[in-house]
């Protein structure tokens, strides 16, 4: 079998397990699937078929000509790359948006507000990335939904409001105060996103190393040693016989 015919075959292979794995669970809500979104399965729907589709390209391209399957699957490498990205991205602009939406219950339960009452008053005026977690939320209060069901969506542990959601239910629960756990958890949000940001500039010279070597170090070195070479060579030639 020829390379090509064999990371054809590897990649296809591979597809096949990413379009099975990415399938979701039968019988889950539509907002423990695809948390963060309020217009359903529509987005993962159309991934999976993406997905489909570059699979069957990719069959197809293998057959005809193997060394066109390599193309593909670059082009496939490159969206999940990208697509990557967006997902990282977006997680760290939802946890980031925490502290603001912590400050805000604060001040909804300071004022007199009930833990209820607060959810759907938070949920109106907050903007940012996690604005459709709250409205979604709140529609489920006003259709008829417990406080305790409505804060369990967020009780996952890769869920950005899930500490918001922790207090909240201990103060309805118990009657409370929690005030004063929703401004530690804005403090905590705000020294990690201050840690991320300095990690990000401590990454940074690592990065900037690359580009360092391949094109300024070189660029430096000709603009150095290129007019002392071009002068050597040209006295070398007019002593030469």
């Amino acid at each position: 079998m020829s390379p090509a015919a064999a990371v054809g075959a590897a990649w296809m292979a591979w597809a096949l397990w990413v379009v099975a794995s990415r399938r979701s669970r039968p019988g889950a809500p539509a907002a423990e699937r695809h948390p963060g979104d309020a217009t359903g399965g529509a987005p993962e729907e159309g991934r999976r078929r993406l997905a489909r589709r570059t699979l069957a390209v990719g069959a197809v391209a293998f057959v005809v000509y193997p060394p066109a399957a390599l193309v593909v699957a670059a082009w496939w490498a490159r969206r999940l790359v990208v697509a990557r990205r967006r997902v990282v991205a977006r997680d760290a602009a939802r946890c980031a948006a925490v502290p603001e939406v912590a400050d805000l219950f604060v001040v909804a339960l300071s004022s007199g507000l009930t833990v209820r009452h607060a959810l759907l008053g938070v949920a109106d005026v907050t903007p940012g990335p996690l604005a459709d977690d709250l409205r979604v939320a709140a529609r489920s209060l006003r259709r008829g939904d417990s406080l305790v069901r409505v804060l369990s969506v967020w009780s996952g542990a890769d869920h950005p409001l899930a500490p918001v959601g922790a207090a909240l239910g201990a103060a309805d629960r118990s009657g409370a105060a929690a005030t004063p756990v929703l401004s530690r958890c804005a403090d905590q949000q705000r020294e990690l996103a201050r840690r991320a940001a300095e990690a990000q500039v401590r990454r940074l010279p690592v990065r900037l190393l690359g580009p360092l070597v391949l094109c300024v170090l070189p660029a430096l070195i000709v603009a150095t040693f290129g007019p002392l070479a071009v002068v050597s060579l040209q006295q070398l030639g007019s002593v030469a016989p």
